[in-house]
């Protein structure tokens, strides 16, 4: 757990600060901590967000509650929900009753202390009369019983009325968990919520929320930003090499070469121990563009290179940007290495993206793409009609050597067939 929170930190590994947060989180998660809380709430529709300034951190909107939200109507139903969603403890076993509910756990129920609060008192439950019940239920709040749940439940200005209320359950999704996971449990909850309208028949629906899909929708825009930006990348990487090397084949290697490299990094991400952030979908956006290069000059010297075969097509090409690959590889390498000496993570983050994506792309532009070139790359007038290599350097045996051989001799005939033959055309 230590070592896969490194990619995380934000200072050096040693300093105090990240010892105690490591200690502190190497912890096992307690309900308390590690696990997230699933709220359950009545009387709100939603946030007007049409006036909200962007500029103002602590403008969040104006929240906007349900009129007919009527919790003296609604007491036993509410109390029926949270009753439904409390888990017992395992069983000998050691297997939960409910897979989505930290066990043994209550459900966080205002209204359920309320109920026991009068049942203590010999006093009647439910509230008989509505317009007493505000009353009671403000009176109750003010007592040592019901102090703890004053923050979940909103009374109107005067307490004349149950504005909304607040129920809460400890889920058995963990803090740390996050892709499919958050998905799965936001699912399971949001139906759980569905059913309860359709069963319990409250005033007002309930609907339910967690601070955990706030970082579920975070990690969706991170995730499709990341994609949008590879095939963006690759759509205008690929235009590009089309157009500067005018030839479907060279291009199809070329973006194969790219989306291999793209690929590699994703998985170094994640032998890393590196999850989906901020950093990593815009440099999933980039490396596209930093991949293309290595690949394009070795093409676009290929396409105009006047040599027969392919073997010395690629040995032309190479002969002229070889080394000034190498030398642009090594010393990106190295610069970038300095950055993993930075004391921001951020930093450090940057620099290994930008390592990783020219170590991926010399590898790859050598050791995939020439070879791919080596083998099926076109050759000048279309002549590679079977994909074969025509490696053979002498001119009997080379296509383009042989065949004109081959007309000087048919031209040859007769008996002074040697010198015109021995000159060709």
């Amino acid at each position: 757990r230590v070592e896969k929170d490194k990619a995380s930190m934000m200072l050096p590994a040693k300093s105090n600060i990240e010892t105690f947060r490591a200690w502190t989180e190497n912890f096992p998660p307690t309900l308390d901590g590690g696990a997230v809380k699933i709220h359950f709430l009545w009387g709100i529709v939603g946030i007007d967000r049409s006036h909200v300034n962007s500029a103002d951190p602590d403008d969040h909107g104006r929240v906007l509650f349900n009129p007919a939200f009527d919790a003296w109507a609604d007491q036993e139903a509410i109390c029926a929900f949270c009753e439904s969603l409390s888990a017992p403890a395992p069983d000998e076993g050691g297997h939960a009753a409910d897979a989505w509910t930290a066990a043994p756990s209550q459900a966080e129920c205002p209204m359920i202390g309320f109920r026991e609060y009068r049942r203590e008192r010999n006093l009647t439950w439910p509230v008989p009369t509505r317009a007493r019940f505000a009353d009671r239920l403000s009176d109750y709040l003010a007592t040592p019983d019901g102090f703890g749940w004053a923050h979940k439940v909103g009374l109107a200005e005067g307490g004349t009325s149950v504005v909304w209320l607040d129920v809460a359950v400890v889920s058995s999704l963990l803090k740390s968990q996050h892709g499919a996971v958050l998905h799965e449990h936001y699912d399971h909850w949001e139906a759980v919520a569905l059913s309860a309208n359709a069963q319990l028949n409250f005033t007002s629906p309930v609907f339910q929320t967690s601070e955990s899909w706030k970082q579920m929708a975070t990690l969706d825009s991170l995730a499709s930003t990341a994609i949008v930006g590879i095939v963006c990348s690759l759509t205008f990487a690929t235009s590009c090499m089309l157009a500067v090397t005018g030839e479907w084949r060279l291009t199809m290697f070329a973006t194969m070469t790219i989306c291999a490299i793209v690929v590699t990094l994703v998985a170094a991400y994640v032998l890393m121990g590196r999850t989906l952030g901020f950093m990593e979908s815009v440099n999933l956006a980039i490396v596209s563009g930093l991949a293309v290069d290595y690949t394009l000059h070795i093409a676009h010297l290929y396409q105009h290179s006047h040599k027969p075969s392919r073997l010395e097509k690629v040995q032309e090409a190479m002969s002229l940007v070889g080394i000034s690959i190498f030398s642009g590889a090594t010393t990106t390498l190295l610069a970038s290495s300095m950055l993993f000496c930075a004391y921001i993570k951020m930093s450090q983050a940057f620099g290994a993206t930008i390592f990783l994506s020219i170590l991926f792309s010399f590898i790859y532009a050598l050791g995939l793409f020439v070879p791919l070139l080596l083998e099926f790359g076109p050759l000048a007038g279309g002549a590679d009609g079977d994909l074969q290599c025509s490696d053979d350097d002498d001119g009997s045996g080379s296509d383009f050597g042989g065949g004109l051989g081959g007309v000087g001799s048919a031209k040859a005939g007769g008996a002074g067939a040697d010198a015109r033959g021995g000159n060709g055309w």
